[in-house]
């Protein structure tokens, strides 16, 4: 909870790099956390740390930079229309911890505080898959793996314990190196030459191909790439107060802006952040005093909210459709692999 506080302090000082004075403690600490993730992943390499293998294939949806790099988003674009499809994806709820591993499919009897919000998402978003939920994402790809011939692992580039068959990575067009820092200086995960370990380049929040950015991924990788972007279509208000609390909230915002949307307040809460009663009204009061129409969030974002505030307070979930915009034939054969 402290440390959702201090996101966007953190994020501020992370912007300003070397301006910042808070920069210079932050360089010591993203130098140790280099070495501590490096030494984790020869670990697993060497065989030091056993791999979790698993009968079913598993792939893999990771990034490099922490947070909006559209993994949840592409995970739910290539498994619709496959059958027998499961993902994995680890539990984000706030309800106390447990070894369990939950199963959602087709209507699940759960809520976002006990599975966590994208989990809870995946289930509704795609009826025919089937979602396995853990605290370890090994645990849910060994139980998934009883029934389902093809596993995707949502965020799943750090999770060295499971052995994968395919990694495919995303990079998002707008903030591909965010400012080239590891955490907690800067928000990449791993460092640029972990791109040689990709199968596969998703570049997402693409609206156009980008030649300058292929080419600065060449430099690491010869993986194909394919770019995906957002779009709605749905009817919205000409003025809206906009709130969101997910990985990459300038994306969201954007894409209400090209679809005419005024935007009176955009107010971004951290990511996977749960909303207290006394914060909706507050933002309700907001919109009100601006003049908006209706208040906007993200599917996400709505799946945290009680049915009965819900159905009381005058806010509205954007569904967002993503598309390939590029690489066409790269994607497909990402698909084709799945057989």
């Amino acid at each position: 909870m402290i440390l959702q506080n201090l996101e966007p302090q953190i994020k501020e000082i992370q912007k300003k790099k070397w301006k910042h004075p808070f920069f210079y403690f932050f360089v010591p600490m993203s130098l140790i956390y280099r070495l501590g993730a490096k030494l984790n992943r020869w670990l697993y390499e060497r065989g030091i740390r056993k791999q979790v293998k698993v009968s079913s294939k598993v792939i893999s949806i990771g990034n490099l930079v922490a947070g909006g790099g559209g993994k949840t988003s592409l995970t739910q674009l290539l498994c619709k229309g496959q059958e027998n499809i499961a993902i994995c994806t680890r539990n984000l709820g706030t309800q106390k911890s447990d070894d369990r591993v939950h199963v959602l499919h087709k209507n699940p009897q759960y809520n976002a505080e006990e599975v966590g919000d994208e989990a809870l998402l995946h289930s509704l978003c795609l009826p025919d898959a089937s979602v396995y939920v853990a605290r370890k994402k090994s645990d849910a790809a060994l139980e998934a793996s009883k029934n389902h011939p093809v596993i995707l692992v949502d965020d799943g580039m750090q999770h060295h314990q499971l052995k994968k068959d395919i990694e495919v990575i995303c990079i998002n067009a707008q903030r591909p190196f965010d400012n080239g820092w590891l955490l907690p200086a800067g928000l990449m995960r791993e460092p640029k030459k972990l791109l040689s370990k990709a199968d596969f380049i998703a570049i997402t929040n693409a609206n156009a191909y980008d030649p300058f950015l292929e080419e600065e991924i060449k430099k690491y990788s010869k993986a194909p790439q394919f770019g995906v972007a957002y779009s709605t279509e749905e009817i919205l208000p000409k003025k809206a107060l906009a709130f969101c609390g997910i990985g990459y909230p300038e994306g969201f915002f954007t894409l209400l802006k090209n679809k005419g949307v005024t935007l009176v307040e955009e107010i971004v809460f951290p990511d996977h952040s749960f909303f207290s009663e006394e914060s909706l009204h507050e933002l309700v009061n907001k919109a009100k005093n601006a003049g908006a129409d209706e208040i906007l969030c993200t599917e996400k974002d709505f799946l945290k909210i009680s049915p009965q505030l819900q159905s009381e307070l005058p806010i509205r979930s954007v569904k967002v459709i993503l598309s390939v915009r590029f690489g066409k034939k790269n994607f497909d054969k990402l698909l084709s692999s799945f057989q």
